[in-house]
């Protein structure tokens, strides 16, 4: 069952599951991200995107600030509510609408890949009535612009991400993305941009994804949304591929529930994770969220080699229940020295470099381990957390 919610903080009503059941190591999606991140700067140069040419020749027209897309939609109409759009393709609509206009997508199945090119709102209707069908499609949505709204859409089967942020300042809100490639919602490049009450589910490469391919990802804020049921990934990915960095973002209030339960592509609740050279994953914020039944540990950071930065995160007033289903390889290159994790694990910092961290004020229940914290870690705040059925509060590995 799915009900409406709204946030204890004051913030947006959003989508929460009745019924809550509360990577391998460097499996966090990369090469997936990468093939994906490659074809986004082929859409955004203009290869292979069909309505481009268009763009050229619309700003001299006087755009109108609401255009309608519906299956059927057509040129002859007045173009003034969903009974009369005149247009059937979402690219299109966009192109016809003025910059930071609102494109409202009536009740239907599109069948495309939406490249946001201009600051404007892609909004369905009516939330989960319009449907972006992606299927052998790039991404379900692009978002290449700056101030872009995206809101109370369902993406699916794309093959790669449902909803893939490079634009800065972005809402993406109250939509439903499953069922797709890669992640249900990556940001990439992006910055001071919001990921709102959305569900991301049975997608392949997990939740929602913050990484650095196309350059720094920061103060992004991921609250209120119910990243769960991600079999072959994690829930929420904080992961460095490049060295750009993702730092200084806020992850709170979601649900993080029953991800990585594929033992050939295990995955946490919440990741921040970097295998690359000179990785950095930085001063972000986890934050009263809830994790539990994820094939690796609720909250997992991994450094798996020397020469990264992982410091100054803070996991904090977090619901953690039983995880690390899968058990964790963890895979630590020297100098750090890998012990694998085969225990149910609340929350697991493993690290090649040295690294401080702050894990203080969480609840964690029903584990073998409450804490797994490897010797080049040093954690402020660990006797500030509570354990109920847990037999080793924290296990300091060689």
């Amino acid at each position: 069952m799915i009900a409406k919610g709204v946030d204890g903080a004051g913030g947006r009503g959003y989508l929460r599951r009745g019924v809550q059941s509360s990577t391998s190591a460097g499996g966090y999606g990369g090469y997936t991200m990468r093939r994906t991140v490659k074809g986004l700067l082929v859409l955004a140069a203009g290869g292979g995107l069909a309505v481009a040419p268009l763009l050229a020749a619309t700003p001299a027209l006087a755009l109108p600030s609401t255009v309608y897309v519906s299956p059927t939609g057509t040129f002859l109409n007045a173009g003034t509510s969903c009974q009369t759009a005149q247009f059937q393709v979402i690219n299109l609509a966009m192109v016809a609408v003025a910059s930071g206009g609102t494109v409202i997508v009536c009740p239907g199945t599109y069948t495309e890949d939406a490249v946001v090119l201009k600051p404007l709102t892609l909004q369905a209707q009516t939330q989960g009535t319009a449907i972006i069908d992606a299927t052998g499609k790039l991404n379900g949505v692009s978002v290449v612009a700056s101030n872009v709204t995206v809101e109370d859409l369902t993406v699916e089967n794309a093959n790669g991400d449902g909803i893939l942020v490079a634009g800065n300042g972005a809402s993406i809100l109250g939509n439903t993305s499953d069922n797709n490639g890669s992640t249900g919602i990556s940001f990439n490049g992006s910055t001071s941009s919001s990921a709102e009450g959305n569900i991301t589910e049975f997608n392949t490469g997990g939740g929602i994804t913050l990484a650095d391919d196309l350059g720094a990802t920061s103060h992004i804020t991921v609250q209120n949304n119910d990243a769960s049921h991600n079999p072959g990934g994690c829930g929420i990915i904080m992961a460095s591929h490049t060295g750009a960095g993702v730092f200084d973002n806020v992850v709170r209030h979601n649900v993080a529930d029953d991800n990585g339960t594929n033992p050939a592509s295990s995955g946490s609740g919440i990741l921040m994770a970097t295998e690359a050279p000179g990785g950095a994953v930085y001063n972000n914020l986890v934050d009263h969220n809830t994790v539990t039944g994820n094939g690796l540990a609720g909250v997992t950071v991994h450094g798996h080699i020397a020469g990264l930065n992982l410091n100054g995160n803070a996991v904090v007033n977090n619901i953690i229940g039983t995880n690390n289903l899968d058990g964790d390889p963890i895979g630590l290159a020297p100098p750090g020295v890998n012990v694998p994790d085969p225990w149910t694990t609340g929350v697991l910092v493993a690290s090649s470099s040295p690294l401080t961290i702050t894990v203080a004020n969480n609840s964690i229940s029903n584990n073998h381990i409450g804490v797994w914290r490897t010797s080049m870690v040093k954690i402020t705040g660990i006797n500030t957390n509570t354990y109920s059925k847990v037999l080793i509060p924290v296990r300091y590995a060689p």
